[in-house]
């Protein structure tokens, strides 16, 4: 029998020094409010300062460098080609024709795991061992991975640098558009503790709430839904999805969402728990389009 054990938010978990991406869950119990520290991207959840029941999502991030304000989102996050390509779908899915074109497009450069395996360990003292993410070291017999994300250079999508705020448009749950908000009048979420993060599993059940009202739009089993609770790259969480929703959205826009589970507890406390430490400790990203 399931029970309902938390609400949260959904995330995409993807640690930079882990060979697998995860689909998590963070749960509101604890969930703090504070002033971001360095500014805003979109599709963000944000509350104004002077009324904590005043929420709204974010678009048209800006940062001010340089003396004035310049768009903090890459425009190749809204190509079409980015949709398809091994920036995003990893080496193995990817489109490698997609990629030529955005190189073209935007002048940069991209290496591959073959690339990167020449330039760390030397030519010639490797060899592909299955998936074209995992190599073999010649003098060692070591099976080492180098991920499925190819690297850009310069960086792509870019990143700017870290500014003390930015400003944005705010779309507020009662429909009223805000234009140039800073950000440090606005509070986001943020979660404290090892206990905070929660791996699904594949007989988790999910109510999936509407951004701006407690509205579920829809339900489901993981299983059901066919979501990989594990992926090398984003799009592999949802290649197998059948059922019409737009999960990839629901975990890229960070969703709320009601997790039920069979009475019992979870199987993965052990790495749950790791997976907190991760959330504290080491950087990572919440896949959000790669930028969200």
């Amino acid at each position: 029998m399931r029970e309902k054990v938390l609400e949260g938010k959904l995330v995409l978990l993807n640690n930079q020094g882990m060979e697998y991406g995860y689909l998590a869950i963070l749960d509101n119990t604890f969930r703090q409010l504070s002033v971001p520290q360095s500014g805003l991207q979109e599709n963000r959840r944000v509350w104004d300062i002077n009324d904590k029941g005043k929420t709204g999502l974010t678009s048209n991030p800006e940062t001010f460098l340089e003396g004035g304000w310049r768009p903090s989102r890459d425009p190749l996050l809204d190509d079409a080609d980015y949709k398809i390509s091994s920036l995003l779908m990893g080496e193995i899915q990817g489109d490698l024709n997609a990629d030529k074109r955005l190189m073209q497009k935007y002048n940069f450069s991209i290496k591959y795991v073959k690339d990167r395996a020449d330039e760390k360990y030397g030519v010639g003292k490797w060899k592909f061992s299955g998936q074209c993410t995992d190599i073999v070291l010649l003098d060692s017999g070591i099976i080492a991975s180098l991920g499925d994300t190819p690297k850009c250079i310069p960086e792509r999508p870019f990143l700017l640098p870290k500014a003390e705020y930015s400003r944005v448009t705010v779309t507020w749950a009662d429909g009223t558009i805000e234009n140039n908000r800073l950000s440090n009048t606005l509070l986001v979420e943020s979660w404290a503790g090892s206990e905070a993060m929660h791996r699904l599993e594949k007989k988790d059940y999910l109510k999936i709430k509407s951004p701006h009202s407690d509205k579920i739009e829809c339900e489901g089993d993981i299983d059901s839904i066919r979501l990989h609770t594990s992926s090398r790259n984003q799009g592999g969480h949802f290649k197998s999805v059948k059922d019409g929703n737009p999960w990839e959205e629901y975990f890229v826009q960070g969703y709320r969402a009601q997790l039920y589970r069979e009475v019992g507890g979870s199987k993965n406390s052990k790495l749950d728990a790791f997976l907190g430490y991760l959330l504290r400790k080491v950087p990572f990203i919440f896949l959000r389009k790669r930028q969200g």
